[in-house]
């Protein structure tokens, strides 16, 4: 008992000894206050981090939702005998009532809901049947420009507008039975409908239909006529009965003497020779402003006619610049049966037989065979999913990429064309073909008329433009060559196709980092390997400091003074700077090897402020050697003008690979002397003195360089045939605000960041570590270069991690100086647009809930979980060689 007693009263601290003192209660305190805030600090930090990867994942995720269609009501529309097809149909914007119109003018205007007539009249008089109908598919806002043209035989063309029109009426106008209208509520008034917005109006719409005078263009019954609108007028184009092909153009101005508008027609016959045993074409396109023409057969034979003023003002005839097939070869017999144009009518839709749908427009390949340099290229082709049933009405939207198709089995397909998606494929309750199908102007609603019904879907398109293929693969977009990653999300017309691809994005991001990275890392560790290993104790804290405050700048400021002072004065002294790249460490090495012949004893004298003023020199010597050379190596490898040579393709390609292989070279014949005559030469210079090995060293300096120049030289020559330019030798365009620019500056503010943090991991390697190695005979850099740096790996890798972090979010640097466009070249002379920066620049302007808006925010997802990537990766490399170095 006493011997258990004995050990309990013993003292429990390493030492034996017991504790005299006790820890004051406030320090105790102090230290619970203190251990509770740093765990609500971290606790706090990670749900902040979380909060912001959940709210961008939530605004992100309805852009992946499906579409979808929903069935409003089907109408039985009563039996009609022989009635001619249904040529066209629209529906108002509040989806109360629809038009169509017959082959022979019959228009009819119906109540959707209740398929109630609200007005039916014939266009024309008995015997006026027309013998052509057009309508334009893109819109325009002035009421005078016409939206639809009818052909006669007697080779008049008689334009007009249908289109409702909305009035919102005064309270003392609501007629009475509508005083107790509902939001969102309808009622018939008169031969229109009354319905409640959500702002409590009444808006009274109605279809107002306008017919000028015929203008005769020819005296042959007019076949086929198409109709587009121009910035000035309209564009008619027309193919009569005898085979005549024109264009005749209405350029509209406004007489104030009349009080309206008078059109003054512009004829451009084209010359076309029908082909012999080939009838008549189906179908007469005309593009938007009415410069192309296409003329179309079933079988798929197509031609497309050059129509432009310039070629007529040359004197060149209007006739075929170019002959294909619209139907894909080797896929058994099919026909073409229906054709129509996008938004902004350059892309030709083409739905044949089996239901399948391609996409047809001008592009501007390299080596286009086509007289006018453009060859219509299949830019996307859209299998049916499901129904392959024949085509027998299609319809494109007016605001965006989409189009709805009618089969023969009363099936209706929506599908989006640039992404190549079927949205929603939706089955007529009521059996028959599907003759006109209509959206609503807001895309929120679709009609489908038949022989025998009406029927109406309620649509929700969600975000069709953004898919994870056409976010992070390359897309075909209209009139480009080839499918490419674009982003350009705005443009200049309304019937711009968005092109929304990240991948542009991530590799400009991709592209700063590295230039920045290039610039920063060497610079930064260097100076802090030279602070910790070879300055003066005494001057390091000063330096540290000087360094650490240029991590105060701004960005902005930075991104200000790059864009304004930077960018132009690079532009002007193209040349020096690139030199300076090569001549700074050439002066650098020369120095250092012209300091070996100073006398020991002053070499030791001047071993602090002499020695770094010494330093301080090389750069402004680099400048000065840049200056004295380079009106001589501007001559010698481009002509003269560097921006002449990068611009307009001036000058021989081999000066070119001359100087950009020139850095390379010299290190190859640098390593190349060093690993072959370094044992060599280190085993004769066994017994030389400090001045011989100086010249030892200052004489294979002087090989390297000759050799160097030498050897860039000859594979200047060697690659002479290959333009580094490009294939035509003028694609490496020089663009002021560029990667290099940004290389600069962006370094510059990444600098202090790495060296302060790998100074610190240096300086915290044991002092017994540089005096052992020390002791057994390495020199200073050995024991650097082969001790100091392996035991702070993990610290400069850190280091340099978080520099690469911060290069990966910069934002105003690259906004201001790197030209904000999004192009995926390597070339150092041209811009490009990241991810932080895009954000910001578009973000503001963007529509809350659009499809652009919830873009931008899967951008900084993006950016987000690249920085993730980066600092996990970071953090396994730490560790890593934490754990090798573990036992210093």
């Amino acid at each position: 008992m006493t011997d258990e007693h004995d050990a309990a009263a013993e003292p429990a601290t390493f030492t034996g000894l017991s504790r005299r003192r006790s820890t004051p209660p406030s320090v105790r305190r102090a230290e619970t206050i203190a251990r509770f805030f740093i765990t609500l600090g971290g606790i706090g930090t990670i749900i902040a981090v979380s909060l912001i990867f959940g709210f961008l994942l939530w605004v992100t995720l309805p852009l992946f939702a499906s579409s979808s269609a929903e069935s409003g009501q089907s109408v039985v529309l009563p039996p009609g005998a022989d009635r001619p097809a249904l040529v066209h149909a629209a529906v108002d914007g509040s989806q109360t009532m629809g038009w169509t119109l017959r082959a022979d003018g019959a228009l009819e205007v119906r109540e959707l809901v209740t398929g109630v007539v609200l007005e039916a009249r014939a266009l024309f008089e008995a015997g006026e049947t027309p013998t052509a109908i057009a309508f334009a598919t893109d819109q325009s806002d002035n009421a005078a420009m016409p939206n639809v043209a009818f052909g006669f035989r007697d080779g008049t063309i008689r334009s007009g507008r249908i289109a409702f029109t909305t009035t919102y009426l005064e309270a003392s106008e609501v007629p009475a039975g509508a005083a107790s209208l509902a939001i969102g509520g309808a009622l018939r008034h008169g031969e229109g409908m009354l319905t409640r917005t959500p702002k409590g109006q009444v808006r009274f719409d109605r279809l107002e239909v306008t017919l000028n005078a015929p203008v005769a263009v020819t005296s042959a019954s007019i076949d086929r006529l198409d109709l587009s609108l121009t910035p000035s007028g309209a564009a008619y184009a027309f193919l009569t009965g005898d085979g005549a092909l024109e264009i005749s153009t209405f350029q509209g101005r406004y007489d104030m003497l009349q009080d309206g508008w008078v059109f003054d027609v512009v004829r451009k016959p084209l010359v076309y020779k029908p082909e012999v045993g080939r009838e008549a074409p189906d179908f007469v396109r005309l593009s938007g402003i009415g410069n192309t023409l296409y003329l179309l057969w079933r079988d798929g034979h197509a031609l497309r006619f050059d129509a432009r003023d310039v070629m007529r003002a040359a004197g060149v005839d209007l006739g075929v610049v170019e002959t294909f097939n619209v139907l894909p070869e080797g896929r058994g017999e099919r026909t073409v049966e229906a054709v129509t144009f996008l938004v902004g009518k350059t892309t030709l839709m083409v739905a044949d037989s089996l239901g399948h749908l391609h996409a047809w427009f001008p592009t501007r390949p390299a080596d286009a065979y086509a007289r006018d340099g453009i060859v219509t290229a299949r830019g996307h082709s859209l299998a049916p999913e499901g129904s392959a049933a024949r085509v027998t009405s299609m319809v494109a939207s007016k605001r965006s990429r989409l189009l709805a198709t009618g089969h023969a089995d009363g099936t209706v397909r929506l599908v989006h064309v640039t992404t190549e998606q079927q949205l929603a494929q939706v089955a007529s309750q009521q059996a028959g073909a599907v003759q006109a199908l209509a959206f609503a102007p807001k895309e929120d609603g679709l009609v489908a008329w038949s022989e025998r019904a009406m029927e109406r879907w309620a649509v929700d398109v969600g975000h069709p433009e953004a898919t994870l293929r056409s976010l992070f693969t390359k897309v075909w977009y209209e009139g480009q060559a080839a499918p490419a990653h674009a982003w350009q999300s705005e443009g200049g017309s309304d019937d711009f196709e968005p092109k929304l691809g990240l991948v542009a994005l991530i590799f400009g991001t991709l592209k700063a980092t590295l230039y920045s990275m290039l610039i920063a890392v060497p610079i930064a560790l260097l100076a802090a390997i030279f602070t910790t290993e070879f300055l003066v104790p005494r001057w390091r804290g000063p330096i540290k400091s000087v360094i650490e405050m240029m991590a105060s700048l701004p960005s902005v400021v930075l991104g200000f003074l790059a864009a304004i002072v930077l960018a132009p004065f690079v532009k002007d002294t193209l040349i020096v700077v690139l030199l300076t790249i090569v001549t700074l460490p050439f002066s650098i090495v020369l120095g250092a090897s012209l300091w070996q012949l100073l006398p020991t004893r002053v070499a030791v004298r001047w071993e602090g402020a002499p020695r770094l003023a010494a330093v301080a020199v090389t750069l402004p010597a680099a400048v000065f050697l840049a200056m004295a050379l380079a009106p001589s190596v501007e001559a010698l490898c481009f002509g003269g003008d560097i921006l002449g040579w990068l611009n307009r393709g001036e000058g021989s390609a081999a000066g070119g690979w001359s100087f950009l292989l020139l850095p390379i070279c010299l290190l190859v014949v640098g390593a190349g002397v060093v690993y072959l005559g370094g044992p060599w030469l280190r085993r004769v210079s066994a017994r030389w003195s400090r001045l011989q090995c100086a010249l030892a060293d200052l004489a294979r300096f002087a090989v390297v360089v000759v050799g160097g120049v030498l050897l860039a030289g000859l594979l200047g020559a060697a690659f002479g045939g290959w333009d580094p330019r490009g294939p035509s030798g003028s694609e490496l365009e020089y663009q002021p605000r560029n990667a290099l620019i940004v290389g600069f500056v962006m370094g510059f503010a990444i600098v202090p960041i790495i060296y302060t943090l790998a100074e610190d991991a240096l300086s915290s390697v044991p002092q017994e570590l540089r005096e052992g190695s020390l002791g057994c005979g390495a020199t200073p850099w050995q024991t650097a270069w082969r001790i100091i740096v392996p035991t702070a790996a993990s610290g400069l890798f850190g280091a340099t991690m978080v520099g690469l972090g911060r290069a990966v979010g910069e934002t105003m640097i690259v906004l201001m100086a790197a030209g904000n466009t999004a192009i995926m070249e390597w070339n150092a002379f041209n811009g490009f647009r990241t991810l932080s920066a895009n954000i910001a620049t578009e973000l503001p302007e963007a529509v809350q809930g659009s499809t652009h808006y919830r873009v931008l925010f899967l951008a900084g997802l993006v950016l987000f979980a690249m920085t993730f990537v980066i600092n996990t990766i970071a953090e396994l490399v730490r560790r890593h060689f934490r754990k090798r170095f573990a036992d210093l």
